[in-house]
């Protein structure tokens, strides 16, 4: 797994596993409020497989930045975890009353209420993170390969 993210931005990027090289490979595009999230799936085998979500910059407001401390990350706490069909990778595991965002059947993206966050003028919703059904989706999860990539234009 490789994570991604652009703090000025507010970026950030979770690629469970390459695309393949071939036609099965599929980028989908889609909206929450004026924020774009562009989703990965390699659809070769019965089940699809979430490859890749991308949290396009300047889209959602990123919990553990803090713009008004030159992008501190003081609270940083990444999670994740299998329980049974749920695969869950939380950016805020603290998160209370999120909205639950299902582009697609098997992905759900957790984030903050109306009315949304506001910081230097700008009003987003808030990312706390994605559920996965794993029955309708497959997610490849390999920790043995954790890569994290933190820094500004990491995402270009």
């Amino acid at each position: 797994m490789k994570l991604y993210c652009d703090p000025p931005r507010h970026a950030f990027q979770i690629q469970f596993s390459a695309p393949p090289a071939t036609d099965s490979y599929e980028r989908l595009s889609f909206r929450c409020e004026r924020a774009l999230v562009e989703i990965d799936l390699i659809r070769s085998t019965s089940q699809p497989i979430l490859a890749a979500i991308h949290f396009v910059r300047h889209g959602f407001w990123l919990p553990f930045i803090d713009p008004a401390k030159k992008f501190s990350t003081e609270i940083f706490h990444l999670s994740q975890r299998l329980n049974g069909n749920e695969y869950s990778f939380f950016l805020d595991p603290w998160h209370t009353g999120c909205k639950k965002w299902e582009p697609l059947p098997g992905l759900k993206i957790l984030t903050s209420q109306p009315p949304y966050a506001e910081v230097q003028g700008s009003t987003r919703p808030v990312l706390y993170g994605i559920e996965v059904d794993t029955r309708m989706l497959r997610v490849n999860i390999n920790n043995d390969d954790f890569e994290f990539v933190f820094g500004a234009d990491s995402l270009k």
